[in-house]
């Protein structure tokens, strides 16, 4: 049996932080991402390692960004000269790796994302807040894009730009790894 990959150490204290600052229980969080207080008390504990999806659910329903979760600066300033670290990168047991690029921008409302994907590794996403668009820049391999039952082959310099507000799912149906940016807009 392969072993879990690990928790992000932030993942943890900002779900507890976030949680506190709320003043919300883990019940509270619980009603308002659809995550079960099992699972958010692991997370907290960092004894599980969430999804991206499962952090996407808990990232809406809190009203705060991905990269809040995923970056080493949840808040970004107005300019920006970074590299990003080489192990920032968040995996998943689904297949999927990601890394913010550039996090969340409350002036422009928008922050990017590295994603990779493995060989056959599917993600599952729910619907983002209302208004939300995503722009996926294809880097390199193949990725299938389903969103509302279509379907979009997106190869390398391919660009993909959806409403993400809706049920959207990314799969690698290649040989390879499949790797590219996720550029996400949030509605002002």
């Amino acid at each position: 049996m392969t072993a879990p990959p690990p928790i992000a150490p932030s993942i943890s204290s900002r779900l507890r932080e976030l949680r506190c600052r709320s003043g919300l229980s883990l019940d509270g969080v619980a009603a308002r991402t659809g995550i079960s207080k099992a699972m958010l008390g692991q997370i907290e504990r960092a004894e599980s390692s969430p999804t991206i999806a499962t952090l996407w659910k808990i990232a809406t329903g809190l009203d705060v960004s991905l990269s809040f979760f995923l970056s080493s600066t949840p808040d970004a300033g107005t300019e920006r000269h970074h590299r990003p670290s080489p192990d920032g990168w968040h995996e998943d047991s689904a297949g999927m790796r990601t890394r913010a690029l550039l996090p969340y921008d409350a002036a422009l409302g928008f922050e990017m994302f590295e994603v990779e994907f493995a060989v056959g590794a599917s993600s599952v996403s729910s619907p983002h807040t209302a208004g939300t668009i995503e722009d996926v820049v294809m880097l390199d391999g193949e990725l299938e894009v389903e969103v509302d039952g279509g379907t979009h082959v997106l190869r390398p310099g391919d660009v993909l730009q959806f409403a993400a507000d809706r049920p959207h799912l990314y799969y690698n149906p290649g040989t390879g790894p499949a790797r590219a940016h996720d550029l996400i807009h949030y509605p002002r």
